[in-house]
Order: structure tokens, then C-alpha cells, then sequence
């Protein structure tokens, strides 16, 4: 017998702990989760941002200098931080658009899967926010599934994970009233120059914001993150990940 889907848990603030934000892109932290990182730098939690690849396909239309596009993103991404509270990310500098190659034979040997695992080993990190595994960009998906192997395989002491909106807005597990945090969330969507000189991802960004306080009504902007969880996958199940 079919079920409704369960509705998210909302909250004011999210849940406190250590913090790794594991963006494909540079500007992909700000977008799905830059009024998270910066509540949790308000309740004091320490935040850290890994950006997996280099950003060096954002510009393929050639309007910026070729020389020095490969900063120009790792200053957006620094000052984006800023603008939420953060330390400077870590950059892995990994190929933009081959994120899909580093997974290894068969998922969890690859380079991405132990990348991956030594941030959150470093960072000791009990809550992760990550792109989802469902999503429509290839370096989306590749390193959502690589966050997933790796928790999957993970023994005591396994963070708790959570999917981000990114290109594929995800089946909500959870929604966190962002309001307080929104003007920081759309001044560090505004660094990034770069990007949005092709889209215009404040525009996408409020719309998501807004369709999401349909979970809570007197918040006017919300962030929706469905968490990973153990579990077996339902290729049919559009809901939280499962492990």
C-alpha cells in the first residue's frame, strides 16, 4: 500500500558539530548550503569547505583571461567563505567535468573515495553537507556517490550526511529556516563573477529558497537538505539517500 512521503523535519538552527561543505565547483557551497555554513559559524560550530575540481570549463565562452581563470575561481570561492564566516577552502584542484573518472573500478578505490575520506578524517568531521547522488551534472553525481560509498563503508563514529539542492532539488528530509543567514548566502553567490555572467544563480537560488517554506510558512528564505542514510537503495525511491 503506497504511503505518503514523509514530511521534513524543520529546524531553526542546524544540528551543531564539526563541519566539512563538499563542493564539485567553486560557488556550488554558497548555492546549496551558504546559509547553513554561515548558522553554524554563528553557533559557533568549525566549519570547513573542500572544492573538489578547478572550475577551469565556467567560462566556455572564453570572456574572461584564460591566464589566471583557474584563480580568478579560487578568489571568488575565498571571498564567498568569507562572506559566510569561513576559513579559506581547500582546493584538490581535481579536472573540471572528470570528477566521473576518479571513482575506481567498480566505486570506493578511487582517488575521489580516499580524497573524500582523508577530508572528513582531517577535519573530524560529524556532520557533512555533499551534492546529491541523484543529480543531473556528472561532477554532481560522481562525487555525491563518492560520499555515499565512503560512509557506507565508514565503522563507529560514521557523520551524519546531508544532500544538498544543487541542479536537482532533492526529496527533503530536512529544512532549515536560512532567513537570518540570507543576505551573507546571496553576497557570496555574488563573488562569483564568473558564473554568474552565464546564469543567474541568485535569481535560481531565491526561487528555491522561497518554494521551500512551504515546510515553514513564517521563514522567508529556506535551505532543504535530505540526509544519507543506511540503507537499502530503491532505484525507484526519489526520497533520502540510502547507504
Amino acid at each position: 500500500m503506497e504511503h505518503p512521503l514523509p514530511l521534513p523535519e524543520p529546524r531553526a538552527t542546524p544540528y551543531p558539530g564539526r563541519v566539512l561543505v563538499l563542493a564539485p565547483h567553486p560557488d556550488d557551497e554558497s548555492i546549496g548550503c551558504g546559509g547553513a555554513i554561515a548558522l553554524h559559524v554563528a553557533q559557533g560550530d568549525p566549519v570547513s569547505i573542500a572544492i573538489a575540481t578547478d572550475g577551469a570549463l565556467g567560462d566556455p565562452e572564453g570572456r574572461f583571461p584564460r591566464g589566471d581563470y583557474r584563480e580568478r575561481r579560487r578568489q571568488e570561492a575565498r571571498a564567498a567563505a568569507a562572506d559566510l564566516g569561513a576559513p579559506e577552502p581547500a582546493f584538490w584542484d581535481l579536472p573540471d567535468g572528470g570528477l566521473r573518472h576518479l571513482l575506481g573500478p567498480g566505486g570506493g578505490t578511487g582517488d575521489l573515495h580516499a580524497l573524500v575520506r582523508a577530508a572528513i578524517e582531517r577535519t573530524s568531521a560529524e556532520i557533512v553537507y555533499a551534492p546529491p547522488r541523484l543529480d543531473t551534472h556528472p561532477d554532481h553525481h560522481a562525487l555525491g556517490r563518492a560520499v555515499e560509498e565512503v560512509l557506507a563503508s565508514w565503522g563507529p563514529g560514521r557523520p551524519r550526511a546531508f544532500a544538498y539542492d544543487v541542479w536537482v532539488p532533492v526529496h527533503a528530509t530536512l529544512v532549515l529556516d536560512v532567513s537570518a543567514a540570507w543576505a551573507r548566502k546571496e553576497k557570496a553567490i555574488g563573488r562569483y563573477e564568473s558564473q554568474l555572467a552565464y546564469v543567474d544563480y541568485l535569481r535560481v537560488v531565491r526561487g528555491l529558497g522561497a518554494a521551500r517554506t512551504i515546510y515553514l510558512p513564517g521563514a522567508a528564505w529556506v535551505e532543504a537538505f535530505a540526509e544519507i542514510r543506511r540503507g537499502p537503495r530503491n532505484a525507484s525511491d526519489h526520497g533520502e539517500t540510502r547507504l
